[in-house]
């Protein structure tokens, strides 16, 4: 018989979440993070720094507590909101639509990581934000450098998906830390994984 501890593949580590205490609270949450995935870009829009670190704090979020294909939303609606709205990056927003594709993969990065060092391998949970969000910026900015040199999209994509990755989300890693420790708190001292 297979043993689950060993089981790393994608569907059993996007199938792991933190018990949120109640059906309630779990849907309610998945709901506010939906919600707020799409709102956020599309009502907020400026400034940049802002809206990152809010979608990343989500995406954080999402990781801890959203399971299988839940996750879709918070990882696909930050990008479209952003895109609706046509004011994150004002007339650069048509050159959003050729980073779309990599924006989702780079949220599935961070969320992945999250999962896969944290709830999976047990690791710090400061140690698998930051590797998470080293993994998205590092994935984002060689897909803008890439779309750049090939004429795609302008310079300046390369630092909104550079650098600023990196401080928006380890911003948004330091925000949800204090909460994920007072979550553990109230939940006991080691917090339950459980998985569909």
């Amino acid at each position: 018989m297979e043993d689950k501890k060993f089981d790393f593949s994608f569907r059993y580590v996007t199938s792991l979440s933190y018990e949120m205490g109640s059906r309630f609270a779990e849907v309610s949450e998945i709901i506010l993070i939906t919600a707020a995935s799409f709102l956020v870009p599309f009502l907020i829009g400026h400034p940049q720094l802002i809206v990152g670190i809010a979608v990343n704090v989500l995406l954080i979020e999402s990781a801890l507590h959203i399971k299988d294909y839940k996750l879709a939303a918070p990882i696909i609606l930050p990008s479209i909101g952003a895109l609706s709205r046509a004011a994150l990056f004002g007339g650069l927003t048509k050159y959003l639509v050729f980073m779309l594709p990599f924006i989702w993969v780079g949220n599935s990065i961070l969320v992945f990581a999250v999962k896969a060092l944290n709830l999976f391998m047990k690791k710090n949970f400061l140690l698998s934000g930051f590797s998470g969000v080293i993994l998205k910026s590092g994935f984002l900015f060689a897909s803008a450098y890439l779309l750049f040199r090939f004429g795609l999209v302008p310079k300046l994509f390369l630092s909104a998906f550079g650098f600023s990755q990196v401080i928006t989300g380890a911003a948004a890693v330091l925000i949800v830390y204090p909460a994920f420790l007072l979550k553990r708190k109230l939940n006991g001292k080691e917090k339950k994984i459980k998985r569909k």
